[in-house]
C-alpha cells in the first residue's frame, strides 16, 4: 500500500506541473530533409517554404518549428559567453546554457509569455543582425541586477564553417520546462532558425489549431508533399501525448503498484474476514451466554470490531515498520515527496485499517444477530 501510494502520488505530482506553455490543441511532427538533397543553407530555405505552405492549411491557427521539441527528453547545450559582462565562475570551462533554434512564431504559438523586450518576427532574417531571446533564469544567472536587453553574447555557431557571430538579446521569455518535468526549467536561450547556417538535423513543427489536431494530419501531409513528395511527417503526436510519453515509466509503476496494492488489500481483507468468521463460529456459545445475560446486540458488534481493530493495528504497525526502511530504495523514482512521506504512511495505514474493519464487520454483525437459545444449543 505504501509503495502504491508513493508511485500514484508521484504521477499525480508530475501531472500537476505547469510546463510553462500551453499544451492543448498542439500538434507536433518532425521533418528531416536528406542532407545530400538539401545541404546548408538549402535546408533553411526548405523549412521556410514548408512554413508558408503549412500556415495556409485550413484549421491552422499558428505555426512554428524548433530544433528540439519541449519535454521530449532531448536537449541542446552550447556556449553562452557574454561579451560585455564578467564571466561567471565556472572553473576552466566556458560558460554554457541550454538553447533551442526556433521559428518566428515560437513564443506566441507555444503560449510562452515575453516578459521584457520582444520575441522574434519576420524582420529577423538571414541577412539581419543576429538576435536571441533568453529566459528569466538565464537573465538572473548571467545578468544579475542588470537589464540584458541589447547586450551581446557568443553562443551557438551562426556563421559559415562554424564561425562565432555575436547575438543581440532582444527579449526575455518566461521560464519553461525543457527536456522533462523532473528537471527544473534551465537557463535557456532561443535563436531564429533563419539566422543559423545549418539546421540539417531536422526540425520539429508545432501547430496550434482550434480543431481536433488529428483531423489536420491528412491536410498537413498533402501540404508537405506539395513542396517535396519524398518528405514524410515523422513521429506525429500531440503535445499532450509527447509529455505523457516522457512519464510513461512513472505511469507504468503507478499502475503496477496500484494493482499489487489492491491485490494485497484484498488478501488482507479476506484474511481478516476469515479469522474473525472462524473466531465468531468458535465463540457462538459464549456470545449466546452474553446475550442471555442481557448483553445488547450493539455490544456484541462492538466487541468483535474491537478485536478486529487490534488485529488490524498490529498488522499496520508491523507493515509500517517494514515499509520505512524499504522505501528508501524508491527515492530515485519518486518526485515531489520523500520515501518516508507522512501523508503516504498515514494514508496507507488508514486504508488498510478501514478495509480490515469493513472485513470484520460482516462476522461482527452476524454475531450480534445470534439468538441466545440457538447459540446455547450450538454444540
Amino acid at each position: 500500500m505504501v509503495g502504491a501510494l508513493l508511485f500514484v502520488r508521484t504521477l499525480a505530482n508530475l501531472d500537476a506541473i505547469n510546463p510553462g506553455f500551453r499544451t492543448d490543441h498542439l500538434l507536433l511532427f518532425s521533418i528531416q530533409p536528406p542532407r545530400a538533397q538539401f545541404p546548408p543553407p538549402a535546408d533553411v530555405a526548405l523549412h521556410r517554404r514548408l512554413e508558408e505552405k503549412l500556415s495556409a492549411v485550413p484549421g491552422v491557427e499558428s505555426l512554428t518549428l524548433s530544433s528540439e521539441a519541449l519535454i521530449a527528453n532531448n536537449v541542446d547545450i552550447d556556449n553562452f559567453i557574454p561579451l560585455d559582462m564578467p564571466k561567471p565562475a565556472s572553473g576552466n570551462s566556458e560558460p554554457s546554457a541550454w538553447d533551442n533554434v526556433v521559428g518566428d512564431g515560437f513564443f506566441s504559438t507555444m503560449g510562452i509569455p515575453i516578459v521584457a523586450g520582444r520575441g522574434f518576427n519576420s524582420s529577423d532574417t538571414e541577412t539581419s543582425p543576429k538576435v536571441a531571446v533568453i529566459n528569466q533564469k538565464l537573465a538572473q544567472q548571467f545578468y544579475p541586477g542588470v537589464n540584458p536587453i541589447g547586450r551581446k553574447f557568443h553562443g551557438i555557431s551562426a556563421g559559415m564553417n562554424g564561425e562565432q557571430l555575436p547575438f543581440e538579446i532582444v527579449g526575455i521569455s518566461a521560464d519553461t520546462y525543457y527536456n522533462n518535468l523532473r528537471t527544473d526549467p534551465p537557463s535557456t536561450y532561443y535563436v531564429p532558425y533563419r539566422q543559423i547556417h545549418d539546421v540539417s538535423g531536422g526540425m520539429t513543427y508545432e501547430i496550434r489549431t482550434h480543431v481536433e489536431p488529428e483531423s489536420l494530419i491528412p491536410l498537413l501531409r498533402r501540404a508537405v508533399q506539395s513542396v517535396d513528395q519524398n518528405l514524410p511527417l515523422i513521429d506525429v503526436r500531440t503535445q499532450t501525448e509527447q509529455i505523457d510519453d516522457t512519464i510513461q515509466q512513472e505511469r507504468i509503476f503507478a499502475d503496477l503498484t496500484a494493482g499489487f496494492g489492491f491485490l494485497a488489500l484484498t488478501l488482507a481483507s479476506i484474511g481478516i474476514y476469515g479469522i474473525m468468521a472462524y473466531s465468531v463460529a468458535r465463540r457462538t456459545n459464549e456470545i449466546g451466554i452474553r446475550l442471555a445475560l442481557g448483553a445488547q446486540a450493539r455490544q456484541i458488534l462492538t466487541m468483535i470490531l474491537r478485536e478486529t481493530s487490534w488485529l488490524a493495528a498490529i498488522g499496520v504497525a508491523v507493515g509500517l515498520g517494514a515499509a520505512l526502511p524499504l522505501t528508501r530504495f524508491l527515492e530515485s523514482m519518486l518526485f515531489g515527496l520523500k520515501p518516508s512521506d507522512p501523508a503516504t504512511m498515514i494514508g496507507s495505514a488508514a486504508i488498510l485499517f478501514a478495509a480490515a474493519l469493513l472485513a470484520g464487520f460482516v462476522p461482527a454483525r452476524r454475531a450480534s444477530r445470534v439468538q441466545p437459545m440457538q447459540a446455547l444449543r450450538h454444540e
